[in-house]
């Protein structure tokens, strides 16, 4: 009540004398189910209630002097189905119906004065249901085929070469018709066309549920946030008065006239008042996110520095002219990042923002995808020269023996 919360107390004897009137029109629905049915107050057996307004005591008083008989509250709404298919079974006669369907094969026509040779290709389906997939005609057919020369023999020359063979030659598909208890496919496929149409309608009623919820969340958050709230400070004062009449319109239409309106109007209702709301939560997300952005970006430009300008021996192989590249590019973003906390520190918490915390990612990105290739840049590795192999010393030449005169007198054969 005027943004205040209040709770009193009230006896039910008062309460159930205020909602007298709404209590008193249940009857109505109750009879006309009974005329619809065919039945009366006689015919039914037992009452079973479900849903959260049947707990209510007058309610559940009406109900039971209307019917006469007791009431009962053992199922809940998620339950009843599956307690209905537990039951149903038990009104079904014991025993298995022996007939399954009836299959016609049509336009089968004589062959030659004879019956036709029909082959008919049948299955059990996924469901365990006998179908027929398809039939079809087979005719004998005399066909004349080369006799193999094993078979003749090679030197029997008077062997015949060609050999009469029988074989049966599919003519045809026949068209079949099946009459079993299932449904036809026409009504099938209206049938689930139709189901469709029900979960598509089960998906707008909750998808216009949560469009309702989302305004209405909207509503209250924003409102006080705004007023008084953490916003307070992000909403330009020209426009608070006229943005919280508007919010309090909203309010009044959603409990009044708009109970019951569409999605879209819900989603335009919503729209038209973020046309002023999103930006002032927008600027003071901005405005919790680019501290610690700029704090991200200042310990990232003080990293790279600091390794650029380091006397590390794993960098001392980097040229020097790259290094100071990386030296420079820090500056400029450490220079842009202070002009531009400078100038937003000169803003008004309900102006826009100079700087965005995006913005500030995007700098600090930009020199970590600019340094890191330099920094990461591998050793060249040590050439090594090769050495010119020591020619081992030349082995001496043997000297030659003294060549000894060879006495031709010893080998003379003397008489």
């Amino acid at each position: 009540m005027e943004d205040r919360d209040v709770s009193s107390m009230m006896k039910r004897v008062e309460f159930e004398e205020l909602a007298q009137e709404l209590i008193s029109r249940v009857e109505a629905p109750l009879k006309k189910v009974l005329e619809d049915a065919g039945m009366t107050v006689e015919d039914i057996d037992s009452v079973e209630v479900v849903g959260g307004s049947t707990r209510i005591p007058a309610l559940k008083e009406r109900i039971l002097g209307f019917f006469g008989k007791d009431i009962s509250s053992t199922l809940n709404q998620d339950e009843a189905t599956a307690r209905a298919q537990y039951a149903e079974p038990e009104s079904i006669p014991a025993g298995i119906n022996p007939w399954v369907g009836r299959f016609s094969i049509k336009k089968v026509e004589p062959v030659n004065g004879e019956a036709a040779c029909v082959k008919v290709k049948a299955r059990i389906n996924i469901h365990g249901v006998l179908t027929v997939e398809s039939a079809y005609v087979v005719e004998e057919v005399v066909k004349e085929e080369l006799v193999d020369e094993k078979e003749g023999g090679a030197e029997d020359l008077d062997a015949p070469l060609t050999r009469k063979v029988k074989k049966l030659v599919k003519k045809g598909d026949l068209p079949v018709v099946s009459a079993t208890s299932s449904l036809d496919r026409s009504l099938i496929n209206e049938l689930r066309e139709k189901e469709m149409e029900m979960i598509a309608s089960d998906k707008l009623v909750v998808d216009t549920e949560m469009a309702k919820n989302s305004l209405e969340e909207f509503i209250y958050d924003t409102r006080s946030k705004v007023n008084g709230g953490i916003l307070k400070d992000y909403i330009n004062p020209a426009d608070k008065e006229k943005f919280i009449a508007d919010l309090n319109d909203a309010e009044n239409w959603l409990y009044d006239e708009g109970d019951e309106a569409t999605k879209s109007v819900y989603t335009a209702k919503l729209a038209e008042l973020q046309v002023i709301g999103g930006p002032v939560i927008q600027r003071y997300r901005e405005a919790e996110a680019r501290p610690t952005a700029a704090r991200e970006l200042r310990e990232t430009i003080n990293q790279l520095m600091s390794q650029a300008t380091s006397s590390e021996d794993k960098y001392a192989h980097i040229p020097e002219a790259e290094k100071n590249s990386i030296v420079e590019k820090c500056s400029k973003a450490q220079t842009w990042i202070e002009n531009k906390e400078e100038r937003q520190s000169m803003m008004k918490k309900y102006e826009v923002p100079v700087i965005t915390s995006a913005e500030i990612r995007k700098q600090r990105d930009d020199i970590v995808y600019f340094a890191t290739p330099i920094l990461n840049k591998p050793k060249p590795k040590p050439v090594v020269v090769e050495t010119p192999e020591q020619s081992a010393p030349a082995s001496p030449e043997p000297k030659a023996s003294p060549e000894t005169k060879h006495d031709d007198s010893k080998d003379m054969d003397i008489d």
